[in-house]
């Protein structure tokens, strides 16, 4: 099957900034969506039992990678933020020697001296690294297949814009092995694209820890918000037993539920049954004596 446009929804998610104050809200903001029928999904579990069962025997060409790759950014994106507590606000405050500092961009200077021979922040890097890598790896892969969109409105505007900066007077990027001989203008892009990602990673490393040692839950394993994230079918295979597990114990609640409503109202109607049986038991002419014998109320 050939797809002339990129999916906008996967465009979106390779080319939004990396932010600590906004990485937790991405997976909401874009959602994951199941290359074979485009269905949109917020939960993650959700989205893996869905998967497993509409992409089996789908080929896995540039569409179904694509939209894999944007899938697997969101949610390492999501895995940093539930690991360091991106939501806890901005942070001023060194964890390491308790400095705290004017701004956010002195803070990060600061950091990156201060946690120069941490070793709090050596384990952390290597705690983190799964996510850091495979965010890379997603992203550099997105980009070489955009590339396979030689039709698409964003690959035109990409060559439209270079060429643009070359008749303004720009010389074209000379890396460290003369890149620009060996890569056409649409290639040299992604690769520009890729390290300024890079480096954006980078940042993204320094700041997390500050958010990781305000949270203060060091003990914590990367491996706990890890489990979760279906990386192959195995993992696939766990959620499913899982969302199944949650189901069945969900509908057993609801039952056990359903049946103490049940016995509850059986027994208000037994008591009222009894209230019913127990005042027709009374003669007729008892219960007229007591209604005629005075109307005030004194029981005379």
């Amino acid at each position: 099957m050939i797809y002339d446009d990129i999916p906008e929804r996967a465009y979106a998610v390779y080319s939004t900034p990396l932010d600590i104050d906004t990485i937790g809200d991405q997976l909401a903001i874009h959602s994951l969506q199941c290359s074979g029928c485009d269905v949109l999904f917020d939960d993650e579990i959700e989205f893996a039992v869905h998967a497993d069962q509409c992409l089996r025997g789908v080929e896995h060409d540039t569409h179904h990678e694509v939209h894999k790759h944007a899938n697997r950014l969101l949610m390492f994106q999501q895995r940093v933020a539930l690991f360091c507590g991106a939501s806890q606000g901005p942070v001023l405050e060194c964890g390491l020697c308790n400095t705290t500092l004017p701004d956010r961009e002195t803070l990060r200077r600061h950091i990156r001296a201060c946690s120069r021979h941490s070793e709090r922040f050596q384990r952390y890097v290597q705690e983190t690294g799964v996510f850091f890598n495979c965010m890379l790896s997603s992203y550099e892969k997105l980009g070489f297949l955009f590339q396979e969109y030689v039709t698409d409105s964003h690959i035109e505007d990409i060559k439209e814009q270079r060429k643009q900066r070359i008749l303004e007077g720009e010389p074209p990027y000379i890396g460290s092995n003369n890149r620009h001989l060996f890569f056409n203008e649409i290639e040299e892009h992604f690769v520009e694209q890729y390290q300024d990602y890079l480096s954006a990673v980078t940042t993204l490393i320094y700041d997390s820890f500050l958010y990781y040692l305000k949270k203060g839950d060091t003990n914590r394993s990367a491996e706990e918000v890890l489990c979760p994230l279906p990386i192959n079918r195995q993992g696939v295979q766990f959620l499913i037993e899982q969302e199944y597990s949650r189901r069945e114990a969900e509908s057993q609640r609801r039952a056990s539920e359903a049946a103490k409503t049940a016995r509850i109202a059986r027994l208000e109607a037994s008591k009222a049954k009894k209230a019913v049986a127990a005042r027709s038991a009374v003669p007729r002419s008892t219960r007229l004596r007591k209604r005629r014998a005075c109307g005030c109320g004194c029981g005379n």
